[in-house]
């Protein structure tokens, strides 16, 4: 059985007085021993709770257990006096049900003489040595209390290390109450290797670990509650209604059902009909959309929730509640998926910026279905590439223009990276890109004497901290997408297109056996259009590029960059904004890329002089942009543009 708290009740415990059951005198009052559990920085405390049958509010005093003595075993012959409700003295002994009876004395006695005997502390360990018969407790063996204590042990004899962790086990639960202005829910515990003299009671929370006693007792007094009801006996009154009789038995309170909600509500399902998935999404996507009015929804009490679970899986529910209760069960179920999905979509999020060390800085969400993280896919932020591919990252060729005080890149254009590689210098002051699109960028590498802050210096790794995006399910039945959490400037960086680095004809034989595949397939046909030598495969492993749509007016455009790597085989792909893109837009980019390659924006600033324009116009006459693999089968295009080619691949 689970670990429960350490059992602390006292061996004057005792049961509520129900029918046959626990102490049954018209005279004495009967006393109730609960034991609650402390927070971490509260006193120990033992509440003392007193009622009178039939039950009325009693006064609740609090007694310190400071200075009570261990407990008994057993194999302990310890005689212990206890006191009944009016003072009285005598010998314990047991029922059977753990309560604790005696004879009553004189009423005229006072109780103060016995209080150092009311409450009995138990031992904090049962292997703790036991005093012999006929001493005290507390006593040291000539009857008087120990006043010290060894080094290392408490006051009660047993060592810190036991003290308040010590591990005992709920041998049977023997009852339950739930009373909703006291002491809320408690159950009567029988722990094990412990006689019935240290019954307690036990807060729900120190038993919910339990789980095969609690099933055991919620089985046992569900058939009784059912015995209790069934043998109600009513009174036929004049008017045709009837009412219950003073004679029939009392109807106990059947505890909540342990089992976890999705096992109640298989079990519901199985009795009745399963939910309709249509209107279960329908009602997350309100849920969602109404969120402030979904707050101020009445909704049920975990307490009738449980009640009609129970009844509606042993068919006692009315065609009206049961149609009642399924109403509200697709507002629990959308709400029970919602929190289980964003605890997956939650972890996937951490994971990816963890990779990405928040730049740029990624948020997933989804409030159009219960879609989780995508299976069968690793976040990766460069190339990975297969085996027998080697990337070069010794550049041949890098640039000295910021050999001198206050010279930069910017400033020595003409002698910088991209006129080494018979190139254009790609950016304007502000890192922002000034090529048409798929044009080939030079920047500077790791053997250029520039700095980080270098102006030709933007997608080197990926990283960039002047975006966020964030991963959302689309409603267009696009899956998922890309957007802006704030507003991009026009020629800014976004984010490297990224995956496995692998042959072309590796691609081929993918893309025939999976087509699905086919729109994460990137040629990198850069020198050669109609034979690519390697190509980008984003469908298992890849970044947030590969989340982004195709459009065929599209705000993102695709270049080639060289840093490190000089081959031309192997260029990085990287996406730059056409245009403004505003906060909430969705991102995407052409899949075939046919869109034209005008330049990036008249706004743009364009210092370069006349002899570069000349060799620029020469060299970029007809620049050469990588496009995606897809010759085998077409799809129909959805995302709506006014200049939408309806499919893609043709």
């Amino acid at each position: 059985m689970s670990p429960a708290a350490p059992p602390s009740g006292s061996g004057e415990a005792k049961s509520r007085t129900r029918s046959g059951q626990g102490p049954s005198s018209s005279k004495a009052t009967t006393t109730t021993t609960m034991r609650y559990k402390p927070g971490p920085k509260s006193k120990k405390k033992l509440f003392k709770v007193v009622s009178s049958p039939p039950p009325v509010e009693g006064d609740v005093e609090v007694v310190d257990l400071e200075d009570c003595p261990p407990p008994r075993r057993d194999d302990e012959e310890v005689d212990a006096e206890v006191i009944d409700s009016q003072g009285s003295s005598s010998q314990s002994c047991s029922n059977g049900n753990g309560v604790k009876k005696g004879d009553d004395k004189d009423d005229g006695e006072e109780d103060e003489e016995h209080d150092d005997d009311l409450f009995v502390e138990k031992k904090k360990n049962p292997s703790s040595p036991s005093p012999e018969a006929g001493e005290s407790p507390l006593s040291n063996g000539k009857g008087e209390k120990d006043e010290e204590t060894e080094e290392g042990t408490t006051e009660e004899g047993t060592t810190e290390e036991e003290g308040e962790d010590g591990v005992y086990e709920i041998e049977e639960i023997l009852d339950y109450v739930n009373e909703s202005h006291g002491a809320g829910e408690m159950y009567y515990v029988k722990w094990k290797d412990w006689s019935e003299d240290f019954n307690t009671w036990e807060p729900a929370e120190n038993v919910t670990t339990c789980f095969d006693v609690l099933y055991r007792f919620f089985i046992k007094r569900k058939a009784e509650v059912e015995a209790q009801v069934a043998s109600q006996v009513y009174i036929e009154l004049p008017n045709g209604k009837r009412r219950k009789s003073a004679k029939s038995p009392e109807i106990w309170k059947i505890p909540p059902d342990p089992r976890p909600l999705q096992e109640r509500l298989d079990s519901f399902y199985s009795a009745t009909k399963p939910l309709c998935d249509v209107k279960l999404l329908e009602k997350y996507v309100w849920w969602n959309k109404n969120r402030k009015a979904n707050t101020k929804r009445n909704k049920w009490s975990k307490h009738k929730v449980n009640k009609f679970l129970m009844d509606g899986a042993d068919g006692k529910l009315s065609k009206k509640h049961e149609a009642e209760f399924r109403k509200e069960l697709y507002y629990v179920e959308a709400e029970k998926h919602r929190e289980l999905m964003d605890k997956k979509l939650g972890a996937w999020e951490k994971t990816i910026n963890n990779v990405t060390q928040r730049k740029p800085v990624i948020k997933v969400e989804n409030d159009v279905d219960f879609e989780g993280p995508p299976g069968n896919f690793s976040y990766v932020s460069s190339y990975i590439p297969a085996e027998g591919i080697i990337i070069p990252d010794d550049p041949p060729l890098w640039c000295e223009c910021c050999s001198g005080e206050g010279s930069s890149c910017y400033d020595n254009k003409k002698s910088c990276c991209a006129k080494l590689s018979n190139g254009r210098f790609a950016y304007n002051r502000f890192k922002k890109v000034d090529l048409p699109i798929g044009s080939p960028i030079w920047e500077c590498n790791s053997k250029c004497n520039c700095g980080p802050d270098c102006v030709n210096r933007v997608v080197q790794d990926g990283s960039t901290d002047e975006v966020n995006l964030c991963i959302f399910r689309t409603d267009n039945g696009c899956g998922w997408g890309v957007k802006a959490l704030k507003s991009i400037k026009k020629g800014s960086f976004v984010c490297l297109y990224v995956g496995e680095l692998i042959l072309s004809e590796e691609a081929e034989r993918r893309s025939k056996e999976d087509p699905n595949i086919q729109p994460y397939l990137f040629d990198l046909d850069f020198v050669n259009l109609n034979k690519p030598v390697y190509t980008v495969d984003a469908s298992r492993k890849g970044n947030v590029s590969h989340f982004i749509n195709h459009s065929c007016d599209p705000n993102l455009g695709v270049y080639t960059v060289f840093v490190d790597c000089l081959d031309i085989h192997m260029p990085k792909l990287a996406m730059f904004t056409l245009r403004k893109i505003e906060r909430g837009e969705e991102l995407s980019f052409d899949y075939l890329n046919q869109s034209s390659r005008e330049e990036v924006d008249e706004d743009t600033t364009k210092d370069d002089d006349e002899e570069e324009k000349a060799t620029s116009s020469s060299s970029d006459k007809s620049p050469q942009s990588p496009s995606k693999s897809g010759k085998q089968r077409t799809q129909r295009c959805l995302c709506g543009a006014a200049n939408c080619r309806q499919f893609l691949y043709v």
